[in-house]
């Protein structure tokens, strides 16, 4: 092979990327899934590198195409329940057979496509082309399209991208360029009904909650949800556990931004993560009675226990020391119960690291705004004076301990005085 010739390797995937515009639906759903397979290759990897947008580009527009035909067969499907009551051809039934098994191909071309693009957006390169070709855009367009249709086959795959498309900060940047979108993809997360599982995923919408958790890493992101209704709903999320760690994730970076800190607040965030954070059953009577008692009945009826998870616990942990650096919300967790959440946590905590964070939280929740202000003027009374002395006068010579006694000038020479002899 001469220098700068492709190998056949490289050959082979080129020709595979040109089936997925095959005429034929079968050829695509091949090649497709010829592509899946070698996302785990290193050699197919390295081709990707060298060719991102010419990958990137073919598996975005069959996946595209696969939503479109699903869209019109489910058109032509509503089409011959209309026309129900007319009894059908031989050549109307193969016609039908022929359209839904087109339709089925089309499906499985634009999973396997959308799988391939889920694993190879973990490629700095192709993701960057994905991010450069609206990808986050295209697929909130296309799981909405899907969503108002009652669609849901691919929803979990563009899901699985949108979150990984999101996971650098030019695809933030993307998604939050199209708030309409972006809020959409917030509604469908939230939403009372949920998709039917697919794929073994329970949860198709899972992975929209990593999208929310990476938008928010921005300052433009958290403006987007820093509203009381948008975050009440985003805390009725914290009672699935599986959704549970994405969407903490979202909330330590509100409550790390105290200018989201008016809409936390304004939410009933510290009862609903002290349902898995409050050791209800080893705290003592005389304690619990040191919380509201309209939390007390709550945690009791739930039956409130710490939770094993301690990624879990290290995002909640933050989310209260991120709530103690503002004014307000120090006086929100004071009233709701957050100094004894804290306490009784603290007790059973293992992880010496949130131990550190519940302590530091302490001062600010045991302690009034107007000592917590007493401190801060003590505190920088000290550190004037210490500023202070570092600037005075420095001693250059020490003996046993004193400073060394300056030696007195020498007499001036004496003018007209008797010559040497």
């Amino acid at each position: 092979m001469a220098e700068g010739e492709p190998s056949e390797e490289e050959v082979g995937f080129s020709e595979l990327v040109g089936f997925l515009a095959d005429p034929k639906t079968a050829v695509q759903r091949l090649a497709a899934e010829g592509l899946l397979e070698h996302t785990g290759s290193l050699d197919f990897i390295e081709y990707c590198k060298k060719k991102p947008r010419a990958v990137a580009r073919a598996l975005l527009r069959l996946a595209e195409r696969a939503e479109a035909d699903l869209a019109k067969a489910d058109v032509s499907e509503g089409t011959r329940d209309g026309e129900s009551g007319r009894k059908a051809t031989s050549s109307e039934d193969k016609k039908e057979r022929m359209s839904k098994l087109e339709a089925m191909e089309s499906a499985a071309a634009g999973s396997a496509a959308l799988k391939a693009l889920v694993n190879l957006s973990a490629v700095d390169t192709v993701c960057a082309e994905l991010v450069d070709m609206n990808a986050a855009r295209r697929c909130s367009e296309a799981l909405r399209g899907g969503w108002l249709e009652g669609r849901s086959e691919l929803a979990h795959w563009h899901a699985m991208l949108l979150a990984n498309l999101s996971n650098g900060e030019a695809g933030q940047k993307a998604l939050i360029a199209e708030e309409s979108h972006l809020r959409f993809l917030f509604s469908a997360y939230v939403a009372k009904s949920r998709p039917p599982p697919r794929d073994g995923f329970d949860d198709p919408m899972l992975c929209l909650g990593k999208v929310i958790n990476n938008v928010c890493a921005l300052e433009a992101g958290r403006k987007i949800f820093a509203n009381v209704n948008s975050v009440a709903l985003l805390a009725i999320e914290l009672g699935d556990r599986p959704r549970r760690p994405d969407v903490l994730s979202a909330f330590r970076n509100l409550c790390q931004d105290d200018e989201c800190h008016e809409a936390v607040i304004g939410t009933d965030f510290l009862a609903r993560i002290a349902r898995f954070l409050y050791p209800w059953e080893t705290a003592a009577p005389d304690r619990r009675a040191q919380l509201p008692e309209e939390l007390q009945e709550v945690l009791k009826k739930d039956g409130a226990i710490l939770t094993k998870e301690e990624p879990d616990r290290y995002a909640a942990a933050q989310c209260i020391l991120g709530l103690c650096l503002g004014k307000e919300a120090r006086r929100y967790l004071r009233e709701c119960g957050g100094y004894e959440l804290c306490r009784a946590w603290h007790v059973e905590e293992s992880s010496s690291m949130i131990r550190t964070a519940l302590e530091s939280c302490v001062p600010f929740l045991k302690q009034t705004e107007e000592e917590l202000e007493e401190a801060d003027r003590l505190l920088a009374q000290s550190d004037a004076i210490e500023a202070a002395d570092a600037e005075g006068p420095q001693i250059t010579e020490v003996t046993d301990g004193y400073v060394a006694a300056e030696q007195p000038p020498a007499a001036p020479a004496q003018v007209g005085g008797e010559a040497e002899k």
